[in-house]
């Protein structure tokens, strides 16, 4: 996944500077106060941008940055975790020797494609990726069964 540009959470008053999807220089300013924002998308046609859904949305945006989904979209990734998954219970260690699933190692991305939220999981060597529309409050909160997969 590339990445480019940090966003900067700055004080209420003064808004959020929330980077262009498109342009890799260009910043639009989100006024929280009165919901407004200085893109063009705002501007011309009114109403809610993706600039403003993301604000609305209350995701921490410290540490976001440009992103590109494995199926081409340009988004805005808010976070991300690695996990190496082993069995650890009994149960889960009965499905690999049983079944044959098996865990490995996952890079999870939480992204923002100006409409959803979206993870986007990368399975580290062998580039098997999944992408599943999610709830920002709860993304990480299946990950071990999520990553479960029947052994080829």
């Amino acid at each position: 996944m590339a990445t480019t540009k940090s966003i900067s959470r700055m004080r209420k008053e003064e808004g959020v500077q929330v980077p262009s999807f498109s342009e890799p220089d260009l910043t639009y300013s989100v006024n929280l106060e009165s919901w407004t924002c200085d893109c063009p998308a705002f501007r011309y046609r009114g109403g809610e941008c993706k600039h403003l859904r993301l604000a609305r949305s209350g995701v921490d945006l410290s540490g976001a940055c440009r992103g590109v989904l494995a199926d081409g979209r340009r988004v805005l990734v808010l976070d991300s975790v690695v996990h190496d998954y082993e069995p650890q219970t009994l149960a889960q260690r009965f499905q690999r020797k049983i079944w044959g699933w098996s865990w490995g190692e996952w890079q999870h991305a939480l992204c923002f494609d100006g409409r959803s939220f979206w993870r986007e999981s990368t399975r580290i060597g062998t580039g098997e990726t999944r992408l599943e529309q999610v709830d920002p409050s709860r993304w990480t909160c299946d990950l071990p069964a999520y990553c479960m997969r029947e052994a080829a």
